[in-house]
């Protein structure tokens, strides 16, 4: 029994939530059930798997992929809980936490019409564009260089259709591996001051601010420690840079339970979040705006994601048509050419 009491008191209040788990994985299952799971990713999947499986406290609070549940474990099963407030968190840490599935389902339409093109061109250089070039050639025409590259690349399908099925796979793999050695490289050097300020407001530190606040705010709301709540919630952000520098705020913070704006590492975090942990009650943080501002965090990520998916889809559209363009300028330019040559 003494162990159990030496527990500290917000480990012993996220036991308790955790008692009513199996509740709590049937309604988001049947939450899961009635979308189709056409909203939520693998994110919200590993939770039902975790509390089906008996994850502890310990490792909600310690594993940065669990920590950033909290907020829905915690204020999910609470009997003075709204269903809108259980929606509402449901909602903001589902978003974000998701992996990017409606990213790629923004674009596959622009995706579906680059691979049309694809087969379009090659349906072309097998059927017309053969019969371009030796009428060209009949003609002895000195042919423009756009128009020696399309027949170039018609010969490479006709002759070598092998080498262009790999080189064209080679350009896609070598686009996936350069955007993932990209991201990969810009996760671990944002922890760098020059790096960390550059990427400071873009959409993966606010959506990682918005983890943060809102699992501070929930730990705080069952009594834990500022430092060790600090702590944990920079784990539950799920980036370096933020994960870091809660550390360093969380030793900086000790055993005094207080944020100072004088720290050396309160600078790292935006002024909105400072400020929420000052403006309660004696100095102290505030719960309550720091739920706000995490609100108002999703929300801006969010707005910013429905403007890059409405963004980025015509752009692809309007380089598909580019691409197309040049072909057929390459093609009948040089039979304007012709036709003009012969008409004199």
């Amino acid at each position: 029994m003494s162990a159990v009491t030496q527990r500290p008191e917000f480990y012993q209040r996220i036991d308790a939530a955790l008692e009513r788990r199996d509740r709590l994985a049937s309604a988001i299952e049947a939450l899961l059930e009635d979308t189709k799971s056409t909203h939520f990713g693998k994110d919200v999947r590993d939770l039902v798997s975790a509390l089906r499986g008996g994850a502890t406290t310990e490792q909600f609070v310690q594993e940065g992929s669990k920590a950033v549940w909290l907020p829905l474990i915690l204020r999910g099963v609470s009997s003075s809980a709204s269903a809108v407030e259980f929606a509402q968190i449901m909602s903001d840490v589902t978003f974000a936490t998701e992996n990017r599935k409606s990213r790629w389902r923004s674009l596959a339409y622009p995706l579906m019409l680059f691979g049309s093109a694809i087969l379009v061109f090659v349906f072309l250089s097998v059927t017309v564009i053969p019969t371009f070039r030796a009428m060209f050639s009949e003609f002895q025409m000195r042919l423009p260089p756009p128009t020696n590259l399309v027949f170039s690349i018609s010969d490479l399908i006709n002759n070598h259709t092998g080498t262009f099925c790999l080189i064209l796979l080679a350009f896609v793999l070598a686009g996936l591996l350069l955007r993932w050695l990209f991201l990969l490289c810009l996760r671990y050097t944002e922890t760098t001051w020059l790096l960390g300020s550059l990427s400071a407001g873009n959409t993966e530190s606010v959506k990682a601010m918005g983890r943060f606040t809102s699992t501070l705010a929930a730990l705080l709301g069952v009594g834990a420690p500022l430092a060790e709540a600090i702590l944990i919630a920079g784990r539950a952000s799920q980036n370096l840079r933020f994960r870091y520098a809660s550390e360093r705020l969380s030793r900086d913070v000790g055993t005094s339970d207080k944020f100072s704006y004088a720290s050396t590492v309160a600078h790292s975090f935006p002024a909105l979040v400072t400020h929420a942990l000052e403006a309660g009650p004696n100095g102290g943080p505030s719960i309550a705006l720091l739920r706000q501002v995490s609100v108002i965090y999703m929300d801006r990520v969010r707005q910013r994601f429905s403007w890059a998916s409405g963004f980025v889809a015509p752009l692809w559209i309007v380089g598909v048509g580019l691409c197309v363009g040049f072909v057929v300028l390459s093609i009948f330019a040089p039979l304007i050419q012709l036709i003009t040559s012969l008409s004199g």
